[in-house]
């Protein structure tokens, strides 16, 4: 441990965990083992961090959202309402990643994730395994990433947007509707293009899969054989869009 790390010594010390200078992990954070933190990290509130992740150089996980700091109307006004953030294990967040404190829920990043340089994860974004974002994308608040998704570079995804499965995402693109499991979309505003092809071979789904996905896809063939796989994400992909409808009420006037 090094000079200047400000700590909770019961969930950081003893487990192999590093800490560059000037590290700061608040009161209620816990803290697994094996993770590597850089120079100026910041975690705080009510936090759970897994095994074997990297955080660069000023990354920040807690910070509040717009709407606590303001106290507008909501739960997060009272001072013992905490929501949680949930890291899993061997992740990798770059140089300034930002992860925001939850307002209704929960901000869950899963395993295998990789963060690119001053990307933002806005609060109660879920962000599920093996996804990757290039540097500078933001996620706005409540967005859902399903499993494996590829986000380039500078991507800007609207609050309450749900971006399917193995989908990949263009660099540049501004998205303000669903991506569907398996797409590829660029532009301002974004848009279908084809077939995440690629990323569905290094799913391990077989030629004649991706075969039937395309097709459904691509609307030549809605009443293709779906893998198992593939319709299981889908569903989860439903779930996430049909989700926003019945939060609507929760959410203030100003993010509406």
């Amino acid at each position: 441990m090094c000079d200047g790390a400000r700590l909770n010594l019961h969930s950081a010390l003893n487990r192999g965990n590093k800490f560059g200078i000037n590290v700061n992990i608040g009161p209620n954070v816990m803290l697994g083992r094996n993770n590597d933190l850089g120079n100026n990290c910041s975690i705080t509130g009510k936090v759970i961090i897994g095994d074997n992740n990297v955080f660069a150089t000023g990354v920040s996980i807690g910070c509040p959202a717009r709407q606590r700091v303001q106290n507008e109307p909501g739960p997060w006004i009272s001072a013992d309402y905490e929501p949680t953030i949930r890291i899993g294990s061997n992740n990798f967040f770059e140089d300034y990643v930002t992860v925001q404190e939850p307002l209704l829920h929960a901000t869950e990043i899963g395993n295998f994730v990789a963060l690119g340089a001053f990307t933002r994860i806005c609060h109660d974004g879920i962000v599920r395994d093996k996804v990757t974002a290039a540097s500078s994308c933001a996620f706005g608040g409540y967005v859902q990433v399903g499993i494996g998704a590829n986000i380039g570079m500078g991507v800007v995804v609207h609050q309450r947007t749900a971006i399917g499965a193995w989908a990949m995402l263009g660099a540049g693109a501004v998205i303000v509707k669903h991506v569907v499991p398996g797409a590829v979309v660029c532009g301002v505003p974004a848009s279908y293009i084809r077939p995440n092809i690629l990323g569905l071979e290094r799913a391990q789904f077989n030629k004649n899969e991706v075969d039937s996905i395309s097709a459904f896809l691509s609307k030549d063939r809605r009443d293709s054989t779906l893998p198992e796989m593939y319709k299981a994400e889908l569903d989860s992909f439903v779930a996430d869009v049909q989700k926003w409808e019945r939060m609507r009420p929760m959410i203030p006037r100003e993010v509406t």
